[in-house]
C-alpha cells in the first residue's frame, strides 16, 4: 500500500471510530511519538488511538508529501466546533506505519 493510501485509509478509520481498523495500519514494532510521550507497545498506541478517537469528532490529510518511506502531512482535526491542524511525519515500512510522530 502505498503512503497516501495508508494515511488516508488510517483516518477513515478514525473518523467511523473503528479501533482495530486503525490498529490494523501500525506495525508490532511501531514507536508513536507525542511530545515527550512515546509509545512502544501495541497496548499503549491502542490506547492512544482510543483517546483520539474519543476526543476528536472528524480528521482530514492535507498538504500530504513523501520521500522515499518517510511521510509528512498535516491532520485538520475537528473537535465540536474547533477545528486546528497538527503536522505529522511517519516512516512506513511493508504497509504499516514503523514511526507515527506528531510534530
Amino acid at each position: 500500500m502505498d503512503a497516501a493510501r495508508l494515511v488516508n485509509r488510517l483516518y477513515d478509520a478514525l473518523n467511523v471510530k473503528n479501533l482495530n481498523a486503525a490498529m490494523a495500519f501500525f506495525a508490532d514494532n511501531a514507536v508513536v511519538v507525542a511530545g515527550d510521550a512515546r509509545f512502544t507497545e501495541k497496548d499503549q498506541i491502542r490506547a492512544a488511538m482510543e483517546h483520539s478517537i474519543q476526543q476528536h469528532d472528524w480528521y482530514a490529510v492535507k498538504d500530504f508529501q513523501v520521500s522515499d518511506n518517510r511521510a509528512t502531512w498535516v491532520a485538520e482535526i475537528r473537535t465540536g466546533d474547533t477545528h486546528f491542524d497538527m503536522k505529522l511525519e511517519g516512516v512506513i515500512e511493508n504497509g504499516q506505519f514503523i514511526t507515527f510522530t506528531y510534530l
